[in-house]
């Protein structure tokens, strides 16, 4: 009987391990072929939007100074930006002024 040493018992454990994951593998991408696993597919459309988006948002930025509030969610900015003085502020839920009793 052949007595094998610590290194030898290591180096044969690590053997099998790298046998194993070499299997693994093997595996994964059999079955990624044969599925069809790959995305090939083209991005969808609202991701384009979404970069469409950014490239306007990127054109209209400028930068102003509120001077005062005209009615409910419309400002007056200056210096105006492209000869818009006053500007309505999308989505936001607040009573018109006009028309409205101070204090009460």
């Amino acid at each position: 009987m052949e007595r094998r040493g610590p290194l030898t018992r290591t180096l044969n454990l690590m053997i099998i391990a790298c046998g194993g994951l070499l299997g693994l593998v093997f595996l994964f991408v059999l079955f990624e072929t044969v599925a069809g696993g790959s995305n090939t597919s083209p991005p969808p459309k609202h991701a384009a939007k979404h970069e469409e988006g950014k490239a306007e948002h990127r054109r209209y930025d400028a930068v102003a100074k509120v001077k005062g509030v005209v009615d409910g969610a419309t400002i007056r900015i200056l210096p105006a930006i492209d000869g818009a003085n006053e500007v309505r502020l999308i989505g936001m839920d607040t009573p018109d002024a006009k028309g409205a009793k101070i204090g009460g």
